[in-house]
């Protein structure tokens, strides 16, 4: 098992610690963070090699199968991984090519920051509607909104929940079900 602090302590400064890459540079954000993700058994690194921008992908424990899955890409004991300061190992990495673009946590933050948005606007109207009349109505909202959410109201609690949550539902609405 390796850990991302191994990884980060060779990246930091990794001139003689590859085989075939040669200067390898960690790429840093304003803060001067280095920029990887972790996730799956890898933490993926953005990294420059060669002038271009390059995803380095680092394994935390051995994998089986990595020739069929990343074939060429694949550099098996590329890059070593200190253990201790006087010891280390070899490492496979893997060399793919930088995609700009929206990653998975940034579409997940994106998408339930809509969700929250939604949820919030729902809850709202409930607990408005709930203090007002002491119960919650139907309360048909903007089309863009009706598909996300339904609201149950009982007694002093309102509970927002998908709205394919119930079977047989037919508002699109905002619906509120009592005992």
């Amino acid at each position: 098992m390796h850990t991302l602090r191994q990884f980060l302590f060779t990246l930091a400064d990794p001139e003689g610690l590859t085989r075939q890459l040669g200067k390898i540079v960690l790429c840093r954000d304003a803060a001067g963070m280095p920029e990887y993700a972790v996730g799956n058994s890898a933490i993926v690194f953005r990294v420059r090699h060669e002038g271009r921008l390059h995803a380095l992908r680092c394994f935390l424990r051995p994998m089986r199968h990595l020739r069929e899955i990343y074939g060429e890409r694949l550099l098996e004991r590329e890059l070593y991984l200190y253990n201790t300061p006087a010891t280390g190992e070899w490492v496979d990495v893997v060399l793919d090519e930088w995609i700009e673009g929206e990653n998975l946590r940034e579409a997940i933050h994106r998408a339930m920051n809509l969700l929250f948005r939604h949820e919030s606007l729902y809850l709202h109207i409930a607990i408005c509607k709930y203090n007002q009349k002491k119960h919650v109505q139907v309360k048909h909202l903007p089309h863009s909104l009706n598909a996300f959410f339904i609201a149950i109201g009982s007694g002093d609690e309102v509970c927002v929940l998908p709205h394919n949550t119930l079977k047989n539902n037919i508002y699109t609405g905002l619906v509120a079900i009592e005992p």
